[in-house]
């Protein structure tokens, strides 16, 4: 029986009594409470705290952190790597942004072929789980040139925008990226892939017949949702299913403290 007396779980408003009784002799710090020092503590989890200095002085043998929020962007990663601490990052998940993706290809009927915008770990995760390994896959990913781009968008009856935001995608998708496409499309991107004012006149151009957008910027949100055409889900796309994240969350802690056994 593994034991989980060096485990400390951070933030735990999201841990029920049925989770605690899977991690026997645990420990459980609320999001306002100071931590207590201990030389014990070799795996913690954290959901909204950050990890700091504060956090390697008051544990000094920590080994790993499970980080159950949509970033680590409250964990100093280079702390963790002078102080050689793992970081699991098991929420969000790809498999749950992928069977966000299929439920509303489902929904809204979306026709082949559809064409990835973005071939990472998502797209890759939507086509096993929809066994289209041995179908030809249409994609786009830094290397696709403009004119092949376009070449992709006369083909494509579904867009499904799946790329990171950063310098070289904010607001790529713009009524040029999309003039040659007619079709539909889900985005699980950050709202600063898209731009709401070019999404309007792709609705006006009929190159956009409908989108389901898990992020949306504020302006001329109103305008979009009176087209009829624009569903979004608000940030639904990562924990579209609850029991899933709980799964690999747990599988994720036991993982790091079978390691240290």
């Amino acid at each position: 029986m593994l034991n989980y007396s060096h485990v400390l779980f951070k933030d735990k408003t999201d841990q029920t009594p049925e989770f605690r009784n899977l991690f026997p002799g645990a420990q459980y710090v609320g999001a306002m409470e100071k931590l207590n020092p201990s030389e014990r503590i070799t795996v913690m989890s954290v959901k909204f705290s950050g990890v700091g200095e504060l956090a390697y002085k008051a544990f000094p043998n920590l080994k790993y952190i499970v980080c159950r929020s949509h970033d680590t962007d409250k964990i100093n990663l280079d702390l963790c790597r002078q102080h050689n601490v793992e970081v699991k990052l098991c929420y969000p998940t790809v498999k749950n942004v992928a069977k966000y993706i299929i439920n509303h290809l489902k929904a809204i009927g979306a026709q082949f072929p559809y064409l990835f915008y973005g071939y990472g770990r998502i797209a890759k995760e939507v086509i096993l789980q929809l066994h289209l390994c041995d179908a030809p896959i249409l994609y786009i990913n830094s290397k696709t040139s403009y004119e092949e781009r376009q070449v992709l968008m006369r083909l494509a009856k579904t867009l499904i925008i799946t790329v990171p935001n950063n310098a070289s995608t904010e607001k790529i998708i713009t009524l040029k990226e999309l003039g040659n496409f007619r079709g539909k499309v889900i985005s699980v991107s950050h709202s600063g892939v898209l731009s709401n004012y070019e999404l309007l006149w792709l609705i006006k151009y009929n190159c956009i017949e409908y989108i389901v957008a898990d992020c949306l910027a504020n302006d001329h949100r109103i305008q979009l949702a009176e087209t009829k055409k624009v569903l979004c889900t608000n940030h639904r796309a990562w924990d579209c299913d609850t029991a899933l994240l709980q799964q690999e969350y747990i599988a994720a802690v036991k993982e790091c403290v079978d390691n240290l056994s």
